[in-house]
């Protein structure tokens, strides 16, 4: 904080997409809070609580490099924590744990904060000239 009590400019907690990331974490934590406490649900509320709360803590992280592509990686990782618990969502959705009611506005808030942290990477890219982005060409996979 700054000397009258304010935050400084370029503190993460003035980033919009860091609040959202907070407010999933939050959402997540209340929707596990009633879930049953066996071993199964345990390892699948270990990993969405890890996935939602790695999004904001990525952002923060980034966010204090002074580098513009550590920062980027960190918005990556975070971007790759919006999709895991997106995944950890729906198991708990097909398994029964949670209802698509439940599911729905929880993935609603990934989607979102997936285009903010894109917008923010490409953002970056821009600023730097750094256009590079890896994606895996769209496929069909066969199983034998």
């Amino acid at each position: 904080m700054t000397e009258g009590g304010t935050r400084a400019r370029h503190d993460f907690r003035n980033l919009e997409v860091w609040r959202k990331a907070q407010d999933l974490a939050v959402a997540v934590l209340v929707l596990i809070k009633p879930l049953p406490s066996d071993r199964a649900t345990a390892v699948l509320v270990q990993q969405v609580v890890k996935s939602a709360t790695s999004v904001g803590a990525n952002v923060a992280e980034g966010h204090g490099r002074f580098a513009a592509g550590a920062y980027r990686n960190h918005l990556s990782i975070a971007r790759g924590s919006a999709n895991e618990t997106v995944h950890w969502l729906d198991l708990l959705c097909r398994a029964g744990y949670i209802t698509e009611a439940q599911r729905r506005p929880l993935d609603a808030m990934c989607d979102e904060i997936l285009r903010m942290v894109s917008a923010q990477m490409i953002e970056l890219d821009r600023q730097t000239g750094n256009g590079k982005a890896f994606r895996e060409e769209r496929g069909s996979y066969a199983a034998d």
